[in-house]
């Protein structure tokens, strides 16, 4: 091997090992290499992102919906209905907690909740939970890493259409899933 190859492999090997200590120092002092993203760029891409659902299908949103088939065998229509963004496994980054709607044909309209988390360099969905069918959700909020949801559910005497039983649901992420709290 010539001089002038073993200087450029000196070199890389150098800058190498110069960027571990640097991943590893960040690390070992508690500094992160973020994505922060604006509110208008979380929007996007909460209302652009593929979901798995709790039926473990994927669908990717195109401007927060998704929709197709034409017969009660193939249809399938997923919305975002609501999200927000905070901090929800205490890194300091911005994760956010969406909730979708899914209809598949007939009169039911299925609420789920699910988190994006940043790694830093990415956003990567956590399982979805089920909310209920035809809830109205009244607040979702994220407060001391947990997802707080206010909704109205159908008591025991309400028809589907008509939720009228309040409850206060919590959730909260641990090792890579969201879970119901009491």
């Amino acid at each position: 091997m010539n001089n002038r190859k073993k200087q450029k492999l000196f070199l890389l090997a150098t800058r190498l090992i110069l960027l571990s200590a640097i991943l590893w120092l960040s690390g070992s002092l508690g500094l992160s290499f973020q994505t922060s993203l604006s509110d208008s760029s979380l929007k996007k891409l909460v209302r652009n992102f593929e979901y798995t659902l709790s039926t473990g299908f994927k669908y990717k949103l195109a401007d927060g919906c998704f929709k197709q088939g034409r017969s009660i065998e193939d249809y399938v229509n997923i919305r975002l209905d609501s999200f927000i963004s905070g901090d929800l496994n205490g890194d300091g980054r911005q994760d956010a907690a969406v909730v979708l709607v899914s209809n598949y044909g007939g009169s039911g309209f299925f609420y789920e909740l699910t988190a994006l988390i940043n790694d830093g360099l990415s956003f990567h969905q956590t399982n979805s939970l089920e909310l209920g069918d035809r809830v109205e959700i009244k607040k979702i909020r994220i407060n001391q890493e947990k997802v707080i949801i206010d909704l109205l559910t159908q008591g025991p005497d309400d028809p589907s259409c008509c939720p009228s039983k309040k409850v206060n649901l919590v959730f909260q992420f641990r090792n890579g899933q969201l879970y119901e709290t009491k």
